[in-house]
């Protein structure tokens, strides 16, 4: 993952990471966190690659210390896609939902409901590709969206 060759901008990703995690934790409802199955957006980038973002499953692990949730990454990228922030013409949703897939080593046992969680929504593509590829694979069990937005506003730059 890009960043950890710079460890004063590797410190704010971390601590944002934990610190989104304890907001999630204080915010979320118990109940559904006790019966829903947590999918964290799948990085641009495959598993295996050097620049996979792990950022969100991280983020979730922090929501679920001391808990026992259903954190799974059940969606995957199947090939790399260029990074939204680098990107000049964003890709589409159809092309995103080809380049992921259902792990399906984490398909089992069947969800009972779905959150998926994203740290940054600017044009919802993103959500919107997991949403359908999720739809596809459990096309009965209800899918919903958490994002974390957090900003810092050009009159405090």
């Amino acid at each position: 993952m890009d960043r950890r060759d710079r460890p004063d901008e590797w410190r704010h990703k971390e601590s944002a990471i934990v610190t989104c995690g304890r907001m999630l934790r204080e915010g979320l409802n118990e109940d559904w966190l006790a019966t829903a199955t947590l999918v964290p957006i799948p990085s641009s980038k495959r598993r295996d690659d050097a620049e996979y973002d792990d950022r969100l499953p991280r983020m979730l692990q922090e929501l679920g210390r001391e808990r026992q949730l259903d954190i799974r990454e059940l969606v995957v990228m199947t090939r790399n896609v260029q990074q939204s922030h680098l990107a000049g013409e964003r890709v589409s949703i159809p092309e995103l939902i080809e380049s992921m897939g259902i792990d399906e080593g984490h398909a089992d046992p069947e969800p009972q409901s779905i959150g998926i969680f994203d740290d940054v929504l600017t044009t919802g593509r993103h959500f919107k590709a997991v949403q359908a590829v999720l739809r596809q694979r459990f096309p009965d069990i209800p899918v919903v969206g958490v994002f974390v937005v957090r900003r810092v506003p050009p009159a405090l730059l």
